[in-house]
């Protein structure tokens, strides 16, 4: 998995999951201290947690506190989706495959404001180094982004009918 999907990935929340931060902050903390049983605990509830062990009872008051801490989570900070073109400068010139004295970074869109190919970077251990287009002639780009997604088999099945 690279980082592009590594960072789609961590937006995704499972049903009857929450993001909250590693810290709690303090008023999780706080909320999660001063958490009470819920007003319509029936007096028919307090004899069941009364016959229960200390270590029940523990538990009990564990999962107000802890739904009280998430009650109190912030939202999870939205992380902007790369879209768009960028200036050639940020593109990425790391290494990802090596052939021989050849170093190349990952695939790309590249488009010098004219066309747009698909491309990466390219050094050679003498120095030399140029974005390449594919079929390996030099393309001198102004902005780049990144390639799109994959269809999913879900999206191919929708496509064909």
């Amino acid at each position: 998995m690279n980082k592009d999907n590594d960072a789609k990935a961590v937006g995704a929340v499972a049903e009857g999951w929450k993001l909250v931060p590693v810290e709690p902050t303090e008023d999780m903390v706080i909320r999660g201290f001063e958490s009470r049983p819920d007003p319509v605990f029936q007096p028919e509830h307090w004899d069941a947690y009364e016959q229960m062990s200390g270590c029940q009872q523990s538990a009990f008051a564990a999962r107000l506190c802890y739904a009280a801490m998430l009650a109190a989570a912030p939202p999870a900070p939205v992380q902007p989706a790369v879209q768009g073109w960028m200036p050639i400068e940020t593109a990425s010139k790391d290494c990802v495959f090596r052939d021989g004295g050849h170093q190349y970074g990952p695939h790309i869109l590249l488009s010098d404001g004219w066309s747009v190919v698909r491309g990466r970077w390219w050094e050679h251990e003498g120095g030399a180094s140029n974005f390449l287009q594919d079929g390996g002639r030099a393309y001198f780009p102004s902005t780049w982004q990144p390639l799109p997604s994959p269809p999913t088999s879900k999206q191919k099945e929708q496509e064909n009918g």
